[in-house]
């Protein structure tokens, strides 16, 4: 089992009123987006939990995925892995809890880095091509978030703090070995995003 799976998430918005495709990149500020862009428009569409953005053209149709505003935001792969491990910990309805919830950070990582297909390219790019427009930062979420609304013509929207994760900095739980499996198995998103540890 991917020890990134969550089977109740809806991850991606279509919004025909304000003309733009949010895709949600799980342990990424997702849900308070998601809930912030469902409040101002009622008739959006979610998208059932891991559709990528090459699955939403085929969905929504080529020539309304081309004029949509594509938008996803990204984090750092070192703390989302960590991230992401502390959130399926607390989880108990979480795919993966049942495999996680013995397992120290290391052995998770070790999982994580091997079986785990979730990149956070896979929801921006499909291949080596990016499908969207703006590629948002998790570390520079709210001014992020800010720009994507003044682009989709939302004004006054909120983006709350939901689902926030509790633990210690990121940096704390890696040894040089663990830092650098992930630099190797994230290469891609590290590369493309331009994160370093």
């Amino acid at each position: 089992m991917d020890p990134s799976e969550h089977v109740d998430v809806q991850m991606a918005i279509y919004s025909k009123r304000f003309n733009f495709v949010f895709l949600h990149v799980p342990k990424s500020a997702g849900i308070s987006m998601r809930t912030a862009l469902l409040a101002s428009d009622n008739d959006a569409i979610e998208f059932d939990n891991h559709i990528l953005a090459s699955e939403i053209v085929a969905a929504i149709g080529a020539s309304e995925f081309a004029r949509a505003y594509k938008f996803a935001f990204v984090r750092n792969p070192w703390d989302r892995a960590v991230g992401l491990y502390h959130f399926i910990l607390s989880d108990e309805s979480h795919a993966a809890h049942q495999l996680t919830k013995d397992m120290s950070f290391p052995e998770y990582l070790e999982v994580y880095n091997e079986k785990s297909r979730s990149r956070q390219t896979d929801w921006t790019h499909d291949a080596d091509r990016q499908l969207v427009d703006f590629i948002g930062r998790f570390e520079t979420l709210q001014p992020d978030f800010k720009k994507v609304c003044q682009q989709i013509g939302l004004e006054g929207v909120e983006l709350p703090h939901l689902n926030r994760s509790k633990h210690a900095d990121y940096r704390s739980y890696y040894t040089r070995d663990m830092r650098e499996a992930v630099a190797r198995s994230r290469a891609f998103e590290v590369s493309e995003f331009r994160y370093e540890f």
